[in-house]
């Protein structure tokens, strides 16, 4: 990621670095859970979940070419209402699409943590305190 900032012209100014707490959520009971809808890093996360329980993984919803996100994941489940689907998402995209938790914290590492990072042009000058605001509000 680095190499491609910099090949681009740009740097890195600030990054805020937040817990990733996976849950699998539906309108089904585990053992009616038959394909599992999230982004890919969400699935490769989860694997050892996912595969203790037989479960299949899809990064795309049917008649779409679009890879789907965390929370588009929970509202195609909320869409659909099947108890045969499930969603890997965070309990607030749960809870905001009003999907019903099945099980918490299916990541295979309890330490997930999700990296955002602020990018500026090489040669720009940064607002003073753009770095300690960032740490201020949960990065590192």
């Amino acid at each position: 990621m680095m190499e491609r900032a910099e090949a681009l012209g740009l740097r890195i100014v600030a990054t805020l670095e937040f817990p990733v707490d996976h849950v699998l959520a539906s309108f089904g009971r585990l053992e009616e859970i038959k394909i599992v809808y999230s982004k890919e890093e969400a699935h490769v996360q989860c694997t050892g979940f996912l595969d203790s329980h037989g479960l299949k993984r899809s990064t795309f919803v049917p008649a779409s070419r679009a890879p789907l996100s965390t929370a588009g994941a929970a509202r195609y489940v909320s869409d659909r209402r099947v108890r045969s689907i499930a969603a890997i998402c965070s309990e607030e995209a749960a809870a905001h699409y009003g999907v019903p938790v099945v099980r918490r914290s299916i990541a295979d590492s309890p330490n997930n943590r999700t990296v955002f990072h602020a990018y500026a042009r090489a040669d720009a000058r940064v607002p003073e305190g753009l770095a300690g605001a960032a740490r201020r509000a949960g990065g590192q």
